[in-house]
């Protein structure tokens, strides 16, 4: 059984524990660089579905001018977030074009 000098085991595990600590920081750096984008994505959404539920101000007589409905524009505005509220809407005006 051969001894190692102390030094030379402290440095061996100094550069252990550097490369397992490496290894843990970048999973935690992806995690919380995922997680600050979807925090990111979720105000996004709610700030573009507060501009749109902004339609809900405008009179029946200018909805109709866009060509939907007052009913149409509070359907759309009650979807989830994740679901875009102004592309569903315009899905919606092209199938009613459909069947007129």
């Amino acid at each position: 059984m051969s001894v190692e000098p102390l030094n030379q085991v402290t440095a061996c595990n100094e550069s252990g524990l550097s490369e397992n600590l490496t290894k843990l920081q970048i999973p935690t750096v992806n995690l919380f660089k995922s997680l600050n984008t979807f925090l990111k994505r979720k105000k996004q959404q709610r700030i573009d579905r507060d501009a749109f539920k902004n339609l809900l101000s405008l009179d029946d007589r200018s909805l109709a001018d866009i060509g939907v409905t007052r009913e149409d524009v509070m359907w759309a505005s009650n979807l989830p977030l994740s679901t875009n509220a102004a592309l569903e809407l315009k899905a919606l005006k092209g199938s009613k074009k459909d069947r007129v």
